[in-house]
């Protein structure tokens, strides 16, 4: 029997349709395996960025004390008072630990910035305007600056700002008593592992309620990609598990 050309031609065109659509169907599975991978990478590339500019700012609040005998570049705090934080405020107050909602005075302060970048000058002087917390000039930080109040680095109001557009938390030891209390981590509520013992390596040796402390001079930390902090969860639970510390 003789087979018609068009036949021949239909029946390779159907396998060449059915060839595509095995295709198809294997890109989508490797697909649906690699983007949870490639999730995994990104959120692991931003944890490593975020470490990397908390080891800076850390590293820039240890120069700026060297530089200055002591002294904090903690605008508004002065030493021998309260430990302070800059960029937290939730949960109330804390004994022993002023909070202050944003981190840009400090920022001002380790970069010797003058003025913002939100206005013409002189409408946007900072806390360090004439060089006054930090007369050397002595740019301790280097950091990159950002466009809006959601990208990662130094927004034009001069908060830095983490991977995921939340503000750095900074905690110093202005009460000069060699145990840094932080906003959120103080409390017995998060911190409270046993008795006087905390997680991350905090403690309390003090035993008064909600002063969990680390024996050093700063705490700096991210609430991580959740974007969440929460005072009535422990260190290693919930919105807490995330977050990127300093100490830890």
């Amino acid at each position: 029997m003789k087979i018609s050309p068009v036949a021949v031609r239909r029946s390779g065109l159907a396998f060449t349709l059915i060839e595509l659509l095995v295709v198809i169907a294997i890109i989508a599975i490797l697909a649906a395996m690699l983007f949870p991978a490639i999730g995994v990478a990104k959120r692991k590339a931003a944890e490593a960025s975020a470490r990397t500019d908390i080891a800076a700012i850390g590293l820039a609040i240890a120069r700026y004390e060297a530089d200055y005998n002591g002294r904090f570049p903690s605008p508004g705090i002065g030493a021998g008072t309260n430990d302070v934080t800059f960029g937290y405020t939730a949960g109330g107050p804390i004994n022993g630990v002023t909070a202050i909602s944003t981190n840009s005075g400090v920022i001002a302060v380790l970069m010797d910035l003058e003025y913002d970048r939100t206005n013409s000058p002189p409408n946007n002087k900072t806390l360090n305007f004439n060089h006054v917390l930090n007369p050397r000039r002595i740019a301790n930080l280097n950091a990159k600056f950002s466009s809006d109040a959601s990208s990662a680095g130094v927004d034009p109001w001069l908060e830095y700002r983490d991977p995921w557009g939340t503000p750095y938390v900074i905690s110093m030891e202005t009460s000069l008593d060699e145990m840094c209390h932080d906003q959120l981590y103080s409390r017995n509520a998060v911190s409270q592992e046993g008795g006087a013992r905390g997680y991350y390596g905090l403690s309390n040796p003090s035993g008064v309620a909600n002063q969990f402390g680390h024996n050093g001079k700063f705490l700096i930390w991210s609430l991580g990609a959740d974007r969440k902090a929460n005072p009535a969860q422990k260190a290693k639970d919930g919105d807490n598990r995330d977050n990127l510390l300093s100490w830890q």
